[in-house]
């Protein structure tokens, strides 16, 4: 008898959230793996970052012959190369697997997200509307691709964990660590930094700096040494590919580029946000355990980098994830305005029977 009553009374490891965020990963994965090689169809754009990867899964170089780079390419960093070229190493060489690494790291970031959402709202409901809102025909778009879109998602998410957990220190670390991968959140590490030291230093304290605050900071600083050396080591060819990409990009002026659907998006994010910001800073409520500002500006700022980046692919940014983030403390915040609104009543019905 005291053997079950044990049992009974053991928690269980996995709940119904987690469940869910484990399925929400899982669909995501056979959806796209069921249009793995029809949406999108292999292209042009893709080849230039898959064939670098199977360069180095076949010589362990980073001076790509097949597309004619015999010194390297500098138009993009090394880590997505790395990341992707390891796969091909490991379980072979063929688009098939590149594209299945990519989907199977967009599942894992969808779980990710999941959890970070009922961590962020305190609501399973919250975080189930939200990690729905993420699967859409952009989502699966950016699992297909050979490209860095679905790294960045997962890193994304482990960043927005560790905020959540308070390891601040450590989520600014790996957000400056992406542009070893891609330099689309550098807008938004730089972001995130700035409100942080602005939070802690009106609070007047300093982050806690745990051990793995620590870990990431150094191997994060060490990766970010080599790419600098392995960059001033060519210097000239890295100016004229890093010229070739500011041609590139400014090819669109900038109000064009805000004039598109995602250009509404962000201002109508932007709108919603400034209201509760405003009125957080009324209830005098802008503080370091308030997760809302800080939240808030991961995604603004996401979507703004997406918009002004101008790239088909960067849509999966600015129409998915960014606005995902968005809805997700908004809703949360809407839900905390209607507890308080009916704690009052509650309140007020209590004294008048009193």
């Amino acid at each position: 008898m005291q053997m079950t009553k044990i049992q009974i009374n053991r928690p269980y490891l996995i709940g119904f959230y987690e469940l869910f965020a484990i399925l929400a990963g899982a669909i995501v994965l056979l959806l796209a793996y069921l249009n793995q090689l029809g949406f999108p169809l292999p292209c042009n754009d893709e080849a230039r970052f898959y064939l670098p990867a199977l360069w180095w899964a076949e010589h362990q170089s980073l001076q790509p012959a097949n597309i004619n780079a015999p010194q390297g390419i500098f138009w993009v960093p090394d880590g997505f190369t790395l990341f992707i070229g390891s796969a091909l190493a490991l379980f072979g060489h063929s688009i098939e697997v590149a594209r299945y690494t990519c989907e199977v790291t967009v599942a894992l970031g969808v779980c990710l997200f999941a959890l970070a959402f009922r961590k962020l709202s305190d609501s399973w409901l919250i975080g189930c509307l939200s990690t729905l809102l993420l699967v859409t025909p952009p989502l699966i778009f950016a699992a297909n691709m050979v490209r860095m879109e679905a790294l960045i998602f997962t890193v994304l998410a482990i960043c927005l964990l560790l905020h959540l957990h308070s390891y601040r220190v450590a989520a600014a670390t790996l957000l400056f660590g992406s542009m070893l991968i891609h330099p689309i959140l550098a807008p938004t590490a730089f972001a995130y930094f700035a409100i942080n030291f602005a939070l802690y230093f009106y609070a007047k304290k300093m982050p806690v700096i745990r051990t793995l605050d620590w870990f990431l900071f150094m191997v994060v600083g060490l990766a970010f040494i080599v790419e600098l050396i392995h960059i001033f080591q060519h210097w000239d060819l890295f100016k004229q590919h890093m010229n070739y990409q500011l041609e590139r990009k400014r090819g669109v002026a900038v109000y064009i580029r805000f004039l598109r659907p995602q250009g509404g998006i962000f201002l109508l994010c932007l709108l919603v946000v400034a209201r509760f910001i405003y009125l957080d800073s009324l209830a005098k409520n802008l503080s370091i355990n308030n997760h809302f500002l800080t939240v808030a500006i991961i995604g603004l700022s996401l979507i703004f980098t997406a918009v002004l980046g101008y790239e088909m692919s960067y849509n999966f940014f600015s129409v998915t994830v960014g606005p995902t983030i968005i809805f997700c403390i908004v809703a949360q915040k809407l839900a905390l305005e209607q507890t308080s609104t009916s704690n009052i009543k509650h309140q007020r019905c209590d004294i008048r029977l009193i």
